[in-house]
C-alpha cells in the first residue's frame, strides 16, 4: 500500500524530516487503522451460497405439490370462503406465460442486514427412472406449440421486495429473468451421444446413468442488493390446460429441483 493512502506527509529526496512531520505521519498511520475505510477492503468478500433440492413426494392428494404451489390465486382453491379479492392476484412478478398454461411455483426468500452481490443464479431439474420428463412436446402440443419441440416455459426470477409494500408482489424490483428459453439449450446429462468414443476406464453403467435434465445457468453477473433487503428467487414450471404432456396434471412429480444462489458478502472492518 503507498503511503500516500496513509498519510499526506511524504518523505523522499529533496524534503525535511523532522520529528513534528513524523509524529503527524504516525498519528495518520494510528487513525487509518483504527477505522479502516472500505476501500482497503473493497475486494474481500465472503462467498455464500443457498443451496436447496425437491425430491416430489405423492401425499395422495390431488393438486398438492409442496412446495411448488399455484402460481396465481383463485377463489376455487381457498378453503372456508374465499375472499372478496386477493392482494397478490399471481406469486412471482415476470413468470406470466399465456391463459393456456397455469403456473406453478416454488419461491424462497432470504433477508439482509447489510449489502451483498448476487453472482450466480443456478437451477437444475433432473431426471432419472424414476422422475421422468422427456421435455419436449409431444402429439397433442400445447396451442403454439410443435411435436417434438423442446419446451420452452419454464421461467426463473430474483426480485427484490419493496421496501414500502413487502407484502405486494406488484411493488417488486425484478433483477434478474431468464424465460421463454428452450429447455434443449441446457441440456446435461451422463448419457454418451451416438457416435461418441468415451475415454477408458468408461463410467460405470448403473441406474444413475439415466440422470439427465436441464441445468439452467446465470453466471458472470452482478447483482447489488442493498441493506434491509428481502430477496426472494423462484422456479416456474407450466401445468397445460388439458393436463398436455410432457409437464401432464402433477408437473411437480415429473423431475427433481434444485437450486443455488451464489452471493458475496463484504468483509466488515
Amino acid at each position: 500500500m503507498s503511503t500516500r493512502r496513509l498519510t499526506d506527509e511524504q518523505f523522499a529526496d529533496g524534503t525535511s524530516i523532522d520529528g513534528d512531520r513524523i509524529d503527524r505521519a504516525l498519528e495518520d498511520v494510528v487513525r487509518h487503522v483504527n477505522d479502516i475505510p472500505p476501500r482497503d477492503i473493497e475486494r474481500r468478500f465472503v462467498q455464500t451460497q443457498f443451496v436447496s433440492g425437491q425430491i416430489p413426494m405423492d401425499f395422495g392428494v390431488a393438486q398438492v405439490g409442496v412446495p411448488f404451489m399455484r402460481g396465481d390465486n383463485v377463489a376455487a382453491e381457498v378453503v372456508g370462503g374465499a375472499p372478496d379479492s386477493f392482494e397478490n392476484v399471481r406469486r412471482a412478478k415476470g413468470t406470466f406465460h399465456q391463459d393456456q398454461l397455469t403456473p406453478w411455483t416454488w419461491t424462497q426468500a432470504a433477508s439482509f442486514r447489510r449489502p451483498v452481490i448476487v453472482v450466480q443464479m443456478d437451477w437444475l431439474l433432473l431426471t432419472d427412472t424414476t422422475f421422468n420428463n422427456a421435455l419436449v412436446y409431444d402429439t397433442s402440443p400445447p396451442s403454439g406449440k410443435t411435436n417434438g419441440d423442446s419446451v420452452d416455459d419454464i421461467a426463473v426470477t430474483l426480485t427484490v421486495d419493496s421496501p414500502f409494500a413487502a407484502e405486494t408482489r406488484t411493488e417488486d424490483a425484478l433483477v434478474l429473468v431468464r424465460r421463454n428459453f428452450k429447455a434443449s439449450a441446457e441440456n446435461v446429462s451422463l448419457k454418451s451421444p451416438v457416435g461418441f468414443t468415451d475415454m477408458n476406464p468408461t463410467h460405470p453403467t448403473s441406474a444413475d446413468a439415466a440422470l439427465d435434465g436441464v441445468w439452467i445457468q446465470l453466471r458472470d453477473i452482478v447483482v447489488p442488493i442493498p441493506k434491509n433487503a428481502r430477496v426472494r428467487w423462484s422456479l416456474t414450471i407450466p401445468k397445460w390446460d388439458g393436463f398436455l404432456n410432457p409437464w401432464g396434471a402433477e408437473p411437480w412429480m415429473k423431475q427433481l429441483s434444485n437450486s443455488c444462489m451464489t452471493l458475496l458478502e463484504e468483509i466488515e472492518p
